[in-house]
C-alpha cells in the first residue's frame, strides 16, 4: 500500500513537470534561453567562493575565505549563502560566514566553539540549519538569521552525510561505515536502520518524502520512507555512484559515475535506466534548476562546469572557474 502510494506521487510529479515544459515549449522559452541566473561555487583548491553567471561563466566577483572551505547551503526562504570552513591555528572553532544573496558580499562571520570542522552543512526547515561537526560527532542546530545555537546533539563519530526529514521530525545520521541512524530530536534517541548498509549519500524527495540511498560499490539506488519504516529494491547501475540529486517535479534520478563517467537519468516508475550523457571526469556534485530544465555538474580535476539541457538531454555547453569548483548553489534564479 505505501508502494501504491508513493508510486501515485511520482505520476503526479511527472505530470507537473510535463505540464511545465508544454506551457514553456508553447511560449518559445526555456530556461537556459530566458536569461542567466547566479550561481555560486565552493572553490577548494585557492579557499574562495566565485559568483558567476549560470549561462557563460562570466565570473562576476570572488570572496577569499577564513580557514579551508568546507560546505556551502543556500538556505530556504532565507537572503543569506551559508560557508562553513575550518578553524584557524589557535582558535577553538570552525567558521561560518554569510553571504548576501543578493550582493554576494560576505556579511558577517561567526566562530563555532567546540566545531572545528564543520564539514556538512544542511537545511532544517525554513530559516534554520543543521551543521554536522564531524571530528567531534555533534550536531549543531542554529538560526540562519541570527547564527545563534538553539540545541546540540551527541551522535558519534564518523558522520558521513545528514538530513533533515521534515514529516517525521528526524534527522537521518549517515556514518562513514554506511550505517544509518534515525536521530529523533524530541528524546535524543539515536535508533539505527539495521536493515541499511554499505550507504555513501543521501536525497531527500520533497515530494514524497523518501529518502533515496546512495550506494557506492557495487552502484545502486535504493528507496526509504522514515515515515512506513520501509525500504525499497535496489536500482543498479554499472560503475561507482559518485553523486546524486533528485530532479524536481519528475520521476528521474541524476547520478554521475566515475567509472563510466556517465551522468545517468534513472526512471523511478519502472525502476531501469533511462538514459546516459557522458560529461567527463572527477565530477563532484551537480545542480539542478528548480524547474527541472537544466543541471550544471561541475569537476574540479579540470575547473569546469558543464550546463546540461534535461529536455533535450544533451551538451549544451562548459565554461571555466578556476581554484577547484567543488560544489555550486544557487545564488539569484
Amino acid at each position: 500500500m505505501i508502494r501504491m502510494a508513493v508510486d501515485g506521487r511520482s505520476h503526479g510529479r511527472k505530470f507537473w513537470w510535463l505540464l511545465c515544459s508544454m506551457v514553456l515549449f508553447l511560449l518559445g522559452v526555456s530556461v537556459l534561453e530566458s536569461g542567466a541566473d547566479t550561481l555560486a561555487a565552493l572553490c577548494r583548491k585557492d579557499g574562495k567562493v566565485r559568483f558567476f553567471e549560470s549561462t557563460e561563466g562570466k565570473i562576476l566577483r570572488e570572496t577569499e575565505l577564513v580557514g579551508k572551505p568546507l560546505d556551502l547551503l543556500r538556505v530556504p526562504e532565507t537572503l543569506y549563502l551559508l560557508v562553513s570552513s575550518t578553524a584557524l591555528k589557535g582558535r577553538m572553532g570552525g567558521v561560518l560566514t554569510w553571504f548576501g544573496a543578493l550582493t554576494g558580499s560576505a556579511e558577517r562571520s561567526v566562530v563555532l566553539n567546540g566545531c572545528r570542522k564543520p564539514g556538512l552543512l544542511r537545511a532544517f526547515g525554513k530559516k534554520s540549519v543543521l551543521v554536522g561537526c564531524v571530528e567531534s560527532g555533534r550536531i549543531l542546530v542554529l538560526s540562519a538569521i541570527s547564527g545563534l545555537v538553539r540545541r546540540s546533539y551527541s551522535v558519534g563519530f564518523g558522520m558521513r552525510d545528514l538530513l533533515f526529514h521534515p514529516s517525521t521530525r528526524q534527522v537521518l545520521v549517515l556514518r562513514e561505515s554506511g550505517e544509518l541512524f534515525l536521530l529523533d530530536l524530541e528524546n535524543r534517541a539515536l535508533e539505527e536502520v539495521e536493515a541499511v548498509s554499505g550507504v555513501t549519500e543521501l536525497a531527500l524527495d520533497p515530494q514524497s518524502g523518501v529518502v533515496a540511498l546512495v550506494k557506492a560499490s557495487p552502484g545502486g539506488v535504493s528507496f526509504f520512507d522514515p515515515e512506513a519504516g520501509d525500504l525499497e529494491g535496489v536500482i543498479k547501475v554499472e560503475g561507482r555512484v559518485r553523486s546524486l540529486r533528485h530532479l524536481p517535479r519528475s520521476p528521474y534520478l541524476l547520478l554521475e559515475t566515475d567509472g563510466i563517467r556517465d551522468l545517468v537519468k534513472i526512471d523511478t516508475d519502472t525502476k531501469e535506466v533511462a538514459d546516459r550523457l557522458a560529461v567527463g571526469r572527477g565530477v563532484t556534485d551537480i545542480l539542478l534548476h528548480p524547474w527541472g530544465e537544466a543541471a550544471w555538474v561541475v569537476s574540479p580535476v579540470d575547473d569546469s562546469v558543464m550546463v546540461i539541457d534535461l529536455v533535450g538531454w544533451k551538451l549544451r555547453g562548459s565554461f571555466t572557474v578556476a581554484g577547484g569548483p567543488y560544489r555550486l548553489e544557487w545564488v539569484e534564479h
